[in-house]
């Protein structure tokens, strides 16, 4: 009696995870979750060259060489062993260094252009080219899609470390990106899971369709309760709101003064109705370089790329602008 009880339960375990073998592999043939949302992290994602990170969101694949990668990057796409296209940086500093670091979204990573080609690359080869008794080091941790409170993080977390002495911070536009049904959380709203919890969960949804598509529909109905409550409210749902892009930064400021460097902020630019905008205009107290009025006529001059990535002539003016504020005030 016993052992035929055991046979049926067996049997029955092996009936499930067959079902689910082959709901999996159906389910695998026509999932479409990975095509959903902005093409280019998706892009990114499928390919490898992004990757995930329990703090940051994501980063790109540390220690990778990618040869056009996709149609958002020219050239050579070199990544470091920390997961940002730049060369590598170590600890060490000498005393007659002068290391700045550049953060930012997707315009300060250099997305649709050569890695030369960005304002970071330009402003170390003109400030080295100055009669200097200093040799200038000029870092680039932008990263596509980044918001300020993963600027924030990565600030916080891991370049303080690396002794910088000037942060310039590009806050972009990704803070007032409009919450979807793929993405139905503010950015302080995601937890930092457990590591164990975060790998598992990230294998899961590497290798598993049952996982995504279940996952996807919890969150879609996560977006749609959200989303009418915030109408209900008459208040629009984004990544970042205006007061947490703005606490961000003073704690951006505060982390420069605790630990003995300097922060700037860049003016954030926007297009609205054809026209090219400061976006962000409180800088909290904090120096503040306003880049706007280069690009004034960015859409006719042929400075943007898109309606929102500037092109390698406006990166040269980024710069241009970035070399005489350090030069007078460093």
């Amino acid at each position: 009696m016993k052992l035929r009880n055991f046979t049926k339960i067996l049997i029955g375990f092996f009936a499930i995870v067959s079902l689910l073998c082959l709901l999996e592999l159906s389910l695998s043939s026509m999932d479409t979750t990975r095509q959903l949302g902005i093409t280019n992290m998706n892009e990114m994602f499928r390919s490898g060259v992004f990757t995930k990170d329990r703090v940051l969101f994501w980063k790109f694949s540390p220690g990778k060489i990618y040869t056009n990668p996709s149609t958002h990057y020219k050239g050579v796409l070199r990544i470091n062993s920390i997961g940002f296209r730049e060369r590598e940086i170590s600890k060490y500093k000498d005393t007659k260094t002068y290391r700045v670091f550049c953060l930012g979204g997707s315009n300060t990573c250099g997305e649709g252009v050569f890695e030369n080609e960005r304002f970071s690359n330009v402003v170390e080869k003109k400030l080295n080219e100055l009669l200097s008794p200093l040799t200038f080091e000029v870092y680039n941790f932008g990263m596509p899609g980044y918001s300020t409170l993963q600027m924030l993080r990565l600030l916080e977390n891991e370049l303080v470390y690396f002794n910088p002495d000037l942060i310039i911070v590009n806050p972009e536009q990704a803070d007032g990106l409009e919450l979807s049904d793929l993405a139905p959380f503010k950015d302080s709203q995601v937890r930092i899971l457990p590591p164990l919890i975060f790998n598992l969960t990230s294998l899961l949804e590497d290798k598993s369709a049952i996982y995504r598509l279940t996952k996807r529909n919890l969150l879609k109905n996560s977006w749609r309760r959200e989303n009418k409550g915030a109408a209900n409210r008459n208040k629009g749902l984004v990544r970042v709101t205006p007061e947490e892009h703005k606490e961000n930064l003073l704690k951006m400021s505060e982390i420069a003064q605790n630990n003995g460097f300097k922060i700037i902020f860049l003016s954030s630019l926007g297009i609205r109705d054809g026209n090219v905008v400061n976006v962000y205009k409180d800088y909290v107290g904090q120096p503040g370089i306003d880049i706007t009025f280069l690009f004034k006529d960015g859409l006719k001059n042929g400075l943007f790329q898109d309606q929102g990535h500037i092109n390698a002539k406006g990166h040269y003016l980024i710069a241009e602008s970035l070399k005489e504020y350090i030069k007078n005030n460093y």
